[in-house]
């Protein structure tokens, strides 16, 4: 719970009064230490993933560590109020989709800027499986949990995210000066940007992102980047096609470099 401060948990007790009283005119009266509470059974609920949520209290399947910390009837209720905007709307002519929870999302992002800054890192798409409703939801049948909220991160070695921004569709958050690099472009570069300057700091992706033209602006600032690339994004550098490799035997190689020297 390192990532939930006392101060979003006590924002989120407040809230969560508030709009209980907005929208039923009764009291909730819920406090910091309920909330972190209620985090901590939703963290094992998803760990355990029982197939229904009642049956972490039922007598053949209790889970003490979930029942002994909350009654049944006050998690349901908790589940159904809990928030951090109250019953306001979103900001006018605001374009988040995920406003209802922005403040919090932004509480959580903290800390893991805080992180210590590691040479190696990576940036990559994760989906978050997620079946309620939520207007930044995908819905991709292909993909092992369909129903998903895609989230692009910024990884260290040993996984642990050092930053991420919520992909929102077509467009998400492009910064105008990012524009001629497309989504994925774009995405790298907002997820850079936290990183110390020339100090030749090393990211990896996969085919979703690189472009020839996002390595030279990652060059330029001293970032250097590891990455597969599909043919069709190499503006007309001609590799050897992949028929010619096995004539060449295990281990072989092609390389190109730019007039500059670049990469």
């Amino acid at each position: 719970m390192k990532y939930l401060p006392d101060s979003a948990l006590e924002r989120l007790a407040e809230c969560s009064n508030l709009y209980y009283i907005q929208t039923t005119d009764a009291e909730l009266g819920t406090t910091p230490q309920e909330i972190r509470a209620f985090f901590g059974i939703t963290m094992y609920m998803a760990v355990l993933k029982f197939p229904t949520i009642r049956m972490y209290w039922q007598q053949r399947t209790w889970i003490a560590v979930v029942a002994d910390a909350m009654n049944l009837n006050r998690f349901s209720k908790l589940r159904t109020t809990v928030g951090i905007t109250g019953a306001s709307g979103p900001a006018p002519n605001s374009t988040d989709k995920l406003w209802k929870v922005r403040p919090l999302v932004d509480v959580i992002r903290a800390p893991c800027l805080e992180l210590d800054v590691m040479e190696q890192s990576s940036v990559d798409e994760q989906m978050v499986p997620f079946t309620g409703k939520v207007p930044a939801k995908q819905v991709i049948k292909s993909k092992p949990n369909p129903d998903s909220v895609k989230v692009f991160v910024r990884c260290r070695p040993d996984g642990i995210a050092h930053d991420f921004k919520t992909y929102q569709g077509k467009g998400t958050g492009i910064d105008p000066s990012y524009a001629h690099l497309g989504l994925g472009g774009s995405v790298v570069l907002r997820l850079c940007e936290e990183l110390p300057k020339g100090r030749n700091f090393k990211r990896f992706f996969d085919i979703y992102f690189p472009s020839v033209t996002l390595l030279r602006e990652l060059r330029m600032v001293g970032r250097q980047a590891t990455r597969m690339m599909r043919a069709n994004r190499l503006m007309g550098c001609n590799l050897k096609s992949e028929k010619e490799f096995p004539k060449e035997g295990r281990g072989a190689m092609d390389t190109k470099v730019t007039e500059e020297g670049m990469f």
